[in-house]
């Protein structure tokens, strides 16, 4: 049976197996597959050691609930002792001390193994920089888990740790997930301690960035959820729970004509639509009802994420590439380009459309539990670094070429009002590659979302090993 982290804390708190023995289990799986995948770029084995041995050591009464489970982070968090590049070999000097996620993993137990590879900055779809290089798909190593949290995916997808902590900003935590056939989740805003200090007030535009787990289980989500929750593990009957699929209204987002997506995760969506038609209370497909629609809601999210470049490129660089932008006839183009110079004016224009939207959500998941939608619009592609770099490169749709930044789209849905998401492996394509969508819930219904992700295990299949020699480590029976 394929370990998740919920299955090796039974084990460990049965006597079954020990902390040691697991990280030995782990790091010899990494050390199997480092030179295929190049997933986790930096260890910290002594370290790790001695969190197993303290593990082991540790009374099993009132055990904490991540004693001796392996895990990582991605490479930007901060981890004492480890660089912190963000895959930009100016940032090698630095070596900050834990971020407060990682010391409140700590707390709970977690033994660290290291950390995964991710894109330079968190800026693109693929996982590759100039300090550790390329990560490889653990499904097909030509090509790219996904990014930018691509390393943690691949990782937790070929048995290298049962989870990955990573971070989401335009979907850099779901898109791996997807590419991957793993789950991930992003949380409420502000839900979950992050990676930094919290801010004394919150903006009125935030930074869209929250950290999250990647996991082979719904289960493992809910546990790290737990333990990073800001108010700490929620008391019985707090939250709202997905019990059983039948008491569930489930909408389908039926997306803007502008987003297309492949041949492929179309059948697949499609399918999971057809599955729940007879498992749920109800269910149909929606569009919701927001202030200029979800087309507005995308370009303030693209004008927001510009704007938070803006002051690290020069002004001569942004009026070029502006001039470029105006010239596409895209309006999704032209809503980048208002955030290049962000003003004043501008940006109480976005936070108060935010405002607007913000209350539209919750209008919305007054009439429905959750809503689910692509997590991308494609399966893994083949490894092309230059797509990045190119902002009018393409995307195979199958029948048809899209722009490579539609890849934006799904990431958008949750960053911007700040919902909860969740990823869920919903098959394969006609190839074998994973295919992963999302369910989005009303801000602070996180563990609704993932129940339901856990729900559907039951009825389509949860998390699956790849197929091409990259199962994962055994949990001793």
């Amino acid at each position: 049976m394929n370990g998740t982290a919920t299955e090796l804390r039974a084990q460990l708190a049965a006597g079954a197996t020990g902390a040691t023995e697991v990280l030995a289990r782990h790091l010899d799986r990494h050390d199997q597959v480092d030179a295929t995948l190049n997933a986790v770029v930096l260890t910290d084995r002594a370290g790790a050691a001695e969190s197993a041995r303290r593990a082991d050591a540790a009374p099993r009464p009132g055990r904490l609930p991540l004693l001796g489970i392996p895990m990582t982070v991605k490479e930007h968090i901060g981890v004492t002792g480890l660089p912190a590049t963000s895959g930009d070999p100016g940032r090698a000097h630095l070596r900050p001390a834990d971020a407060p996620c990682v010391a409140r993993l700590r707390d709970a137990g977690a033994v660290l193994i290291g950390k995964t590879n991710q894109s330079a900055h968190g800026r693109d779809w693929q996982t590759y920089n100039t300090v550790y290089g390329v990560t490889n798909n653990p499904w097909d190593v030509r090509r790219t888990p996904g990014g930018s949290s691509g390393g943690g995916a691949a990782a937790v997808a070929a048995g290298v740790v049962p989870i990955d902590l990573g971070t989401d900003t335009a979907g850099s935590l779901r898109l791996p997930a997807a590419f991957c056939g793993v789950y991930a989740h992003r949380p409420t805003e502000g839900a979950l301690i992050g990676a930094g200090p919290a801010p004394a007030r919150r903006p009125p535009v935030p930074r869209m960035t929250e950290v999250g787990p990647i996991a082979r289980s719904a289960e493992d989500l809910r546990l790290v959820l737990d333990v990073l929750d800001v108010l700490g593990p929620p008391a019985p009957g707090t939250h709202r729970e997905a019990g059983r699929l039948s008491g569930l209204r489930v909408a389908m987002l039926a997306p803007p004509p502008w987003f297309v997506l492949h041949p492929d995760v179309a059948d697949a969506y499609h399918r999971l639509a057809d599955v729940l038609a007879g498992q749920v209370h109800r269910l149909a497909w929606r569009t919701p009802d927001l202030p200029g629609g979800l087309s507005a809601q995308h370009d303030t999210f693209l004008a927001v994420l510009a704007a938070q470049g803006a002051r690290l490129t020069p002004r001569e660089e942004r009026e070029e590439f502006a001039a470029a932008l105006l010239g596409s006839g895209d309006p999704r183009d032209e809503a980048w380009v208002s955030g290049l110079f962000p003003t004043a004016h501008c940006r109480a224009l976005w936070a108060e459309h935010r405002r607007r939207l913000v209350t539209a959500w919750c209008a919305f998941f007054d009439d429905w539990d959750l809503l689910v939608a692509p997590a991308t619009p494609v399966v893994a592609f083949e490894h092309d670094p230059g797509k990045a770099a190119d902002w009018f490169s393409t995307l195979d749709l199958g029948d048809r070429t899209g722009r490579y930044n539609t890849l934006f789209f799904p990431g958008s849905l949750a960053a911007l009002p700040g919902l909860p998401a969740t990823v869920f492996p919903a098959g394969r394509s006609p190839a074998g590659l994973p295919i992963g969508l999302q369910v989005l819930a009303r801000p602070g219904e996180d563990r609704l979302g993932i129940g339901f992700a856990g729900l559907l295990a039951d009825v389509i299949g949860g998390f699956q090993p790849p197929a091409d020699g990259f199962p994962a480590p055994e949990v001793p029976d």
